[in-house]
This record gives structure tokens, C-alpha cells and sequence, in this order.
């Protein structure tokens, strides 16, 4: 982690991160918009499905090669920053590609996401993933810890 980032307070670090995503947004536009990859162009005649499954091989290729830069970042640290930073473009790419859909996807999963609370999902010790406590299906081999989980909030 760069030390700047550590030396930064809450706030200036969170302006800091929006600001980054407000940029590679307003890029990943502009660049849709100077290559002609527009929304209309890419939906003409297509389902959302047909436009998404022309994606996936550049999310795939992305994904990878951020996974491999993942193992070398030992090595080369700079190298895993570029490549998450493809990766983010590739996806946010996907829900441009999806127009109205695609931004009303965003919005909800934001809405979601900030109605998680401890009290309503706990990180998954195997898996590291945010899991609802109200999804048992989501729990198992884990049956344990969700049961030590309910009974924790239950006791608060």
C-alpha cells in the first residue's frame, strides 16, 4: 500500500477514490463515444444477451491477465495496479454496454449493498465473502459459523 494512501485521513482518502471512479467513468464514456461503440450501435437488432456474451472474452482475457499479475505482484507491483484498473474498465464497459439497464443494475446493487449490516450478514471465515444471514443456503459447509453468527446477534 502506498504510504501516501496510509498518511491520508478517512475522508480525504474516500474523495480521493470517488474522484478515481468518476474519472475512469467519464473515460470509459468518452472512449465508447470516440471508438463509436455506442449503446445504440451496440444494441441494434441484439438482445442484452447477445451484446453480453460478445463481452465475454474481453472480461475473460482482462480477468486473467489481472489474476496472473495477481502471482507477480511480488515482482511487479505496478503491474497489478494496471491490470485491476483494465479490469474495472472492462466491467464498468459491461454495464455501459447495457444502457438503462445497465445503470438501473448499478443502482440497485449500490441500494443493496448499503442496506448490509452486521447485523444482517457476516463475512464468510472460508470463503471471505459477505453473506446474508437470512440465506442458510448460503451457508453450507459453513453451518457452524452461521449458527455461532445468528446466536452472536441474538445476544446483542
Amino acid at each position: 500500500m502506498r504510504k501516501d494512501w496510509v498518511r491520508m485521513t478517512n475522508e480525504q482518502r474516500r474523495e480521493r477514490f470517488l474522484e478515481a471512479v468518476r474519472l475512469i467513468a467519464a473515460e470509459l464514456y468518452d472512449f465508447h463515444e470516440r471508438w463509436d461503440f455506442t449503446v445504440e450501435k451496440l444494441n441494434k437488432g441484439r438482445t442484452m444477451a447477445e451484446v453480453a456474451a460478445e463481452r465475454v472474452p474481453i472480461v475473460e482475457e482482462e480477468f486473467n491477465e489481472w489474476v496472473e499479475a495477481v502471482g507477480r505482484a511480488g515482482v511487479n507491483p505496478y503491474e497489478l495496479e494496471e491490470e485491476v484498473g483494465d479490469l474495472i474498465f472492462v466491467a464498468l464497459g459491461n454495464a455501459y454496454s447495457m444502457g438503462l439497464n445497465g445503470l438501473s443494475a448499478m443502482e440497485r446493487i449500490a441500494q443493496s449493498n448499503a442496506t448490509k449490516t452486521h447485523k444482517t450478514h457476516a463475512i464468510r471465515k472460508d470463503t471471505g465473502k459477505l453473506i446474508s444471514l437470512q440465506k442458510p443456503e448460503k451457508w453450507v459447509g459453513a453451518e457452524d459459523q452461521l449458527e455461532q453468527e445468528v446466536a452472536t446477534r441474538v445476544a446483542e
